[in-house]
């Protein structure tokens, strides 16, 4: 599964703008945010890690979170567990992958937030090389659903990165 991300060019930094929308419970609808995420592997290669905050357009940070993807030997599919606050309030979501092909990936996950327990779908798309599309809806039609556009704001792949963060290309 790891394979499959690197080589359809998956990890990197992903940057959205928009607003918010209230598929979540604790963070508001009708924020406009500047979303910005590191995708990477971690040193094992083993496991997809991901790194992200939203900014207000007054530059408060009204999001912040980290997710972890692993390949689940036991049931032969990909697993997510991703945790963060939206401001002040703390959340956490758990899923595993339920489609995916060449350009689409979908995961069913259920996330806790605010004294709730609600099911959520989200769908990540390939729609060009340096951008993609993930939408996040709510399967029992609560909430309108959450729609986002990324786009790579670096175009080295990940492998150039981490060589050039190796030991010999840093300058003290």
């Amino acid at each position: 599964f790891t394979a499959h991300l690197v080589d359809n060019n998956d990890l990197g930094w992903w940057e959205a703008r928009g607003t918010t929308t209230d598929v979540w419970k604790t963070l508001p609808a009708g924020i406009d945010y500047h979303y910005r995420a590191q995708i990477r592997l971690d040193d094992s290669r083993r496991q997809v890690v991901r790194t992200f905050t939203y900014v207000d357009s007054d530059g408060r940070l009204i999001s912040s979170g980290s997710e972890t993807i692993v390949w689940d030997d036991k049931s032969k599919n990909a697993i997510w567990s991703i945790s963060g606050f939206d401001e002040d309030r703390p959340w956490s979501d758990s899923g595993r992958l339920v489609g995916f092909d060449a350009t689409r990936m979908v995961v069913a996950s259920v996330e806790k937030a605010a004294g709730e327990t609600y099911e959520l779908r989200t769908t990540m798309e390939r729609t060009g090389p340096n951008t993609r599309r993930r939408t996040i809806a709510r399967p029992d039609g609560k909430g309108t659903p959450f729609s986002q556009v990324f786009t790579r704001v670096n175009h080295r792949s990940e492998e150039h990165t981490s060589e050039l963060q190796s030991r010999q290309y840093l300058v003290c």
